[in-house]
């Protein structure tokens, strides 16, 4: 079971990535980020 669940976590990971990474970019740009949050995790 656990495989399964994995390997379909794999395949909607690698068929939706685009829409992931659109979806987090979108929701990391509305946030007004400062100098010190930004260095912290880079840090």
């Amino acid at each position: 079971m656990k495989v399964a669940v994995a390997v379909a976590l794999g395949l909607g990971t690698m068929v939706g990535w685009k829409r992931i990474v659109v979806t987090v970019g979108e929701r990391i740009g509305k946030s007004q980020v400062s100098y010190s949050s930004s260095a912290a995790v880079r840090g």
